[in-house]
């Protein structure tokens, strides 16, 4: 089925196929694809977003999480958000059961980036496992910030949490760097490793420029902004000075 409106084309076709008489589960397969529809205009934020072109694949069994067994294809052509198009992003994954793996992808000239991972929530705590590798983050060009602002690095995660303030596991940062029109700021490596019990945390912060440990019942929302002033003794990443208040780490 097709469909054009003053918003922009949607074309949909769907296959399903109940096997529920013969015990098997319920298979299915179908296809999305929009083109230039307008998403700021239907949401009533056309100053924010714009014209979406984008399809849609899905191929699997199972209606419920217990017996799902699915593949989804996603491709965005391109999207319009705060005045600048995003293009070529790719998402091809299988979600079994509580399973998620899959692989994502951004080849746009000013955001470039690999994503590969797993989402795992069949046990009692979630897993995941991923690595994203940032080649290229331009936040000017993307109308995201004012000044000139540029990132690239690389992230490994591997985590278990059903709570993300009582984490067990480690955040690897290799080949971090921003560059803020003027000069380059670069670290190597940069590990953070993080075991809970019980309520109290140990977090080890390992790098080639500072070594920091964390004890205690620590809030691991928060912690982020303490290891932000830590490293902007070091690096001035502002244009002013940062005055927001820290939550206290026991």
């Amino acid at each position: 089925a097709s469909i054009s409106t003053d918003l922009g084309d949607i074309a949909l076709n769907a296959a399903l196929e109940s096997l529920k008489t013969t015990g098997k589960k319920t298979k299915y397969k179908g296809s999305l694809n929009i083109n230039g529809f307008q998403t700021g205009k239907l949401l009533k934020q056309e100053k924010t977003l714009g014209a979406l072109t984008m399809g849609l694949s899905v191929e699997g069994s199972g209606l419920t999480m217990d017996d799902l067994d699915t593949k989804v294809k996603l491709r965005v052509d391109s999207f319009a958000y705060q005045g600048y198009t995003y293009k070529n992003f790719t998402l091809d994954g299988t979600l079994k059961q509580y399973f998620f793996s899959g692989k994502a992808a951004f080849e746009d000239e000013n955001l470039k980036f690999k994503l590969d991972g797993d989402l795992d929530y069949n046990g009692e705590v979630p897993k995941y496992a991923f690595t994203f590798a940032l080649e290229n983050a331009d936040f000017k060009a993307l109308n995201l910030t004012d000044r000139a602002l540029k990132a690239r690095g690389t992230v490994d995660v591997d985590l278990a949490t059903s709570d993300f303030k009582v984490i067990n596991g480690r955040l690897d940062i290799r080949k971090f760097a921003i560059f803020n029109g003027k000069d380059m700021y670069a670290v190597d490596s940069l590990l953070f490793a993080s075991i809970d019990q019980e309520g109290q945390s140990e977090i080890e912060v390992r790098s080639d420029i500072v070594d920091a440990d964390f004890q205690g019942t620590i809030n691991l929302y928060s912690l982020s902004e303490v290891v932000r002033r830590h490293f902007n003794n070091y690096f001035s990443l502002h244009d002013t000075t940062y005055n927001k208040p820290a939550a206290p780490q026991n």
